[in-house]
Order: C-alpha cells, then sequence, then structure tokens
C-alpha cells in the first residue's frame, strides 16, 4: 500500500531532492480515455496533457501543472506531439529508489514499479510524508532523465 512504502521511505530517510532534465513529446487529450503506461493502465480526462519520453513511455499530466514545468520548442513531429524541455527552476522534484518490486494507488489507477525504479513526489511536499500525488519512474528512465541536485 501507499503508507506502507512511504512509510518504508520515509524511515530509511530516502528522499533526494531531483531535478528532470530530459525533453518530453506532448499533446493535449480530447476526451477520456487509458492510457497504457510502463507502470500500469491509467485514465486521462478531455483537456489533460499526454506526455511521452524519448524511449517512447507515456503517462498523463494535469494541464496546469505541465504548463508550469514545460516550456514548448519548435520542434513538432507529424504524430501531434510537440517537444518541450523542462523550465529548470520549476523541474524539481523528491524521488526515492525502491529496492523491490511495489505498487501504488493513485486517482488515475494502480501502478506498478519494478525492483530498483524511483517513487517520485513533488518538490512542493518536500517536507510532507505522505503526499496525495506520487508517481513512479523506471530505473532506465530516471538515469537518463533526470539528476539529482
Amino acid at each position: 500500500s501507499n503508507l506502507e512504502i512511504l512509510t518504508k521511505l520515509n524511515e530509511t530517510e530516502s528522499w533526494f531532492e531531483a531535478m528532470k532534465v530530459g525533453a518530453v513529446w506532448a499533446r493535449e487529450n480530447t476526451e477520456s480515455t487509458v492510457i497504457s503506461s510502463l507502470e500500469g493502465d491509467t485514465k486521462a480526462e478531455a483537456g489533460e496533457i499526454i506526455c511521452r519520453g524519448p524511449d517512447g513511455d507515456t503517462w498523463v499530466q494535469e494541464a496546469e501543472k505541465f504548463a508550469a514545468k514545460y516550456q514548448p520548442t519548435n520542434d513538432s513531429p507529424d504524430d501531434g506531439f510537440q517537444k518541450y524541455i523542462p523550465i529548470p527552476e520549476h523541474s524539481k522534484v523528491m524521488a526515492a529508489k525502491v529496492a523491490e518490486p511495489f505498487q501504488i494507488s493513485t486517482h488515475r489507477g494502480i501502478l506498478h514499479g519494478q525492483a530498483d525504479d524511483y517513487l517520485l513526489k513533488s518538490i512542493e511536499d518536500k517536507h510532507t510524508d505522505f503526499p496525495e500525488s506520487i508517481w513512479i519512474v523506471a530505473e532506465n528512465i530516471f538515469a537518463t532523465t533526470y539528476k539529482p541536485v
């Protein structure tokens, strides 16, 4: 459960600051749908942003949060996605590596992490032991799209 995994990460002081440095490709979602991500199926509502990482992984973000963290580039492939880069002063998160396979429950669905994947929370939740918003980033993706601060 979220309580179990967060309690363990808090007790072992596993959280560290990291910064998103990798580009993403994104488009606005036009209808309520389900997106298949590496961590599981996630709900996406109309108006939310569907994001795609450099390895083809997909996830959903609320439009306001996305706009605050990324700026568009002039690169727009033919598939409707536009390339965005992180805004450095708004791209910090708190991250913790999880040694064993795990799952979390989010408002978008149940997500599954593999051993050595990362659990992330917003930098605004740095001092919040049990935040509402948490998400998973696969170890190999974290290594190429985030850097410790």
